[in-house]
């Protein structure tokens, strides 16, 4: 799953729109693509996580497109996986 995470909702926005710019996606596209990922503010990814996990998964692949930069990846490790510990 491809995560966009930030602490606020402009920060998250401001990930969809390097993915879209990043990939040349219209809304549209970007929406469907990222229909199944996870994105958001720390709570709700560890809110779709959760949800993912009530399904039945018990492991996920997730890709964090803005790498190498670590900003979102400390973030989700700081804020997100402590929920699942």
């Amino acid at each position: 799953a491809t995560v966009i995470i930030g602490e606020t909702d402009l920060e998250v926005q401001a990930g969809v729109e390097r993915y879209m710019d990043a990939h040349d996606l219209s809304p549209g596209q970007a929406r469907q693509r990222l229909a199944h990922a996870v994105v958001g503010k720390p709570e709700e990814c560890a809110e779709r996580l959760q949800d993912y996990r009530a399904q039945g998964m018990s492991w996920l692949f997730l890709l964090f497109p803005d790498l190498p930069e670590l900003g979102s990846l400390q973030l989700f490790g700081e804020r997100v996986l402590p929920a699942f510990q």
